[in-house]
């Protein structure tokens, strides 16, 4: 147990598998904490594979800076559990507990960024955003991305944007407090064969599901936009 100051970087881990896996597992959220307070993001997977992270509290405390950054094709990695904070008293940007995007400084940048990944029950924390998830465009969704039983605290502006994925599972994620008294819940761009259900979205503003299943769609299966409870 104990407070680990620093960044962590992963890259591609040769050999790893299904059957091959690499877990970092804890008692539990106050047994060990990952902080960094620099500009650089506090966890990133660059091109990693099949990493999971279980009942880690993980911070960024600086200005600006990704507690989570996955990045080139880092696929079939896991968050369970975790407290996943950015800096909840700065209105950066650039302070963001949760990005999948191709440059490690932009949230914004397109790219096959990871496929298959899952997020459950973690509490994600501050941010302008509580999470930006981009995939490479309308010709080249990230694929199976998964998010369950998550709650979205002390954001300032944003729940969340999640662009350009296919068949995108998104169950029973929560809401809490934004900072800004005016702000906005999800929004769901380029979306195609998506399964989004009970989920509770409290906002100023709106949600947006836009331009759902307009490119990508597979012509068999529909999408399932279902049970959510969005106030506004």
């Amino acid at each position: 147990g104990g407070t680990y100051t620093g960044d962590l970087e992963f890259g591609v881990l040769n050999g790893a598998s299904a059957t091959n896996s690499v877990s970092f597992v804890t008692p539990s959220t106050d047994s060990v904490t990952i902080t960094h307070s620099d500009s650089e993001n506090t966890i990133q997977l660059d091109g990693t594979d099949w990493v999971s992270f279980e009942n880690f509290e993980i911070l960024a405390t600086g200005s600006a800076g990704f507690t989570v950054h996955i990045t080139n094709a880092a696929d079939h990695n896991t968050f369970k559990g975790c407290i996943i904070q950015a800096n909840p008293s700065v209105t950066s940007t650039y302070s963001i507990p949760l990005v999948m995007s191709g440059n490690q400084t932009q949230y914004y940048a397109s790219g096959n960024n990871g496929n298959f990944n899952k997020f459950e029950d973690n509490q994600f924390i501050g941010g302008y955003w509580s999470i930006i998830v981009y995939g490479d465009g309308t010709t080249a969704p990230t694929k199976g991305n998964q998010f369950h039983r998550n709650t979205h605290d002390r954001m300032y502006y944003y729940a969340g944007y999640l662009y350009y994925q296919d068949s995108l599972v998104f169950h029973d994620n929560k809401t809490l407090n934004y900072r800004s008294s005016t702000n906005y819940g999800f929004f769901f761009y380029f979306n195609s064969n998506f399964d989004i259900q009970r989920n509770y979205i409290k906002c100023y503003y709106y949600n947006y599901l836009y331009y759902a299943n307009y490119y990508n769609w597979n012509n068999t299966a529909n999408s399932t936009f279902a049970n959510n409870t969005i106030i506004s």
